[in-house]
C-alpha cells in the first residue's frame, strides 16, 4: 500500500493524470479504501463520471454512504473549505488532484497545503497532478516527503527550471521525453 504524496507533473496529453488514475484504482483495488477525484479543470479523462454538485454532497457520499466521489471546486474557498473537512472529519482515502495548481492556496497554513505536507497525520493518501510545477509554491515544502515524482514533458521556462532545481533532470532531456514515458524521481533511490 502506498503512503504518501505522489506527484505527476508534464504538459497536457502527455499521460500524467493517466497514469496518476492507474496508481489511485491500483490502490482502491487492492486496499478497498474509498477515493476522491478533485477535477479541477474538469478533465477529459473524468468527463463520463458523475460529479457532485457541492462538497456536502462529496462528503455525503465519503462519510455517510462509504464510497466514492468526484468534485470539481468551484474556487479556492471552496476547496480550502473541502480540505479542513476531509482532515477533521474523513477517515483515510485515497485523493487524486488533477491540476492542482487551479484553486491551490499557496499560503503554507492553508488546508490544501497542509493536507499535502501532514498527509502523515489524516493518513489520506494523495496523487497530485499538474501541468505548471513551476507555478507550486517553492517554500512549501510539499515534495520533501513525497515517495515517487513522476516528470513527464514540459515546455515553459519556468517549469523546466523548477524540475532541473529540485530533481536535477536537465532541461533538454524533460523537453525531449515523448508521450506517456515520464522520467520518475524517487526520493530514496537514484533516478530513473
Amino acid at each position: 500500500m502506498r503512503e504518501g504524496c505522489f506527484y505527476y507533473f508534464g504538459f497536457t496529453q502527455y499521460g500524467k493524470t493517466t497514469l496518476a488514475l492507474k496508481h489511485l484504482s491500483e490502490e482502491v483495488l487492492e486496499t478497498g479504501r474509498r477515493s476522491l477525484i478533485l477535477d479541477c479543470m474538469p478533465a477529459l479523462n473524468f468527463k463520463s463520471w458523475r460529479h457532485e454538485p457541492d462538497r456536502y454532497a462529496v462528503l455525503s457520499r465519503l462519510c455517510r454512504d462509504g464510497t466514492h466521489a468526484v468534485y470539481t471546486p468551484k474556487d479556492r474557498e471552496d476547496l480550502e473549505a473541502l480540505f479542513k473537512a476531509l482532515h477533521e472529519e474523513v477517515a483515510p482515502l485515497y485523493v487524486l488532484w488533477d491540476e492542482c495548481t487551479i484553486h491551490m492556496d499557496p499560503d503554507p497554513a492553508s488546508w490544501c497545503s497542509r493536507a499535502l505536507r501532514g498527509w502523515g497525520h489524516s493518513g489520506h493518501v494523495f496523487f497530485v497532478t499538474t501541468q505548471r510545477p513551476g507555478d507550486m509554491p517553492s517554500e512549501s515544502g510539499f515534495w520533501v516527503t513525497a515517495p515517487e515524482i513522476y516528470i513527464f514533458h514540459l515546455e515553459r521556462a519556468s517549469d523546466l527550471q523548477r524540475v532541473e532545481m529540485d530533481f536535477g533532470f536537465p532541461r533538454e532531456a524533460v523537453k525531449a521525453l515523448p508521450k506517456y514515458e515520464p522520467l520518475v524521481y524517487w526520493r530514496d533511490r537514484s533516478h530513473a
